[in-house]
């Protein structure tokens, strides 16, 4: 039992560090995205989650900008934004952003309605990727010393009192 839990452990930190490479392999190009003077146009700090009892608040900053005489919206400060457990962190983030500022904001040069105010890998990415790389990491230290020392001591085998037996 405890050795699936163990490998339930590195299982789910694999996938954190599967979806997090994921997220780096759509963030990358970005880094290589021409950008454009934009303008702040409103913030605010959206609240969601799985009810009252777990929110999570997300600042959003959206902001217009002008590719080849056509106007954009957008509202993505990078490729996967970060969420925070408390209104006030993403109230920071968002308090350096007032309305109306000018801002450089980086747009896929295929799909200029893609944007973001942060190219390249976001803290949210090397987050889940350091996360999911230590839970991992600690699944397979549990697995180890399950085995090490656990199923060690269970493994001693109990004499047959058949072979104690001298034969002739």
């Amino acid at each position: 039992m405890l050795q699936k839990i163990a490998a339930l452990i590195i299982c789910s930190g694999l996938l954190f560090v599967v979806i997090s490479l994921i997220f780096a392999v759509f963030a990358i190009p970005s880094i290589f995205w021409p950008s454009v003077q934009g303008k702040v146009t409103a913030t605010k700090v959206e609240r969601s989650g799985f009810g009252a009892k777990t929110p999570s608040y997300t600042p959003r900053i959206y902001y217009e900008y002008t590719v080849s005489s056509k106007k954009f919206n957008g509202h993505r400060r990078s490729i996967m934004d970060i969420t925070y457990n408390k209104a006030t962190y993403a109230q920071t983030v968002i308090d350096a952003f007032p309305v109306g500022t000018v801002i450089d904001v980086y747009y896929s040069p295929n799909n200029p309605e893609r944007s973001v105010l942060k190219p390249g890998i976001s803290d949210g990415v090397l987050a889940a990727f350091c996360s999911g790389s230590g839970l991992a990491l600690l699944g397979c230290l549990f697995y180890f010393l399950i085995n090490t020392f656990l199923l060690k001591s269970n493994d001693t085998p109990v004499s047959d009192p058949k072979s104690s037996v001298l034969r002739p």
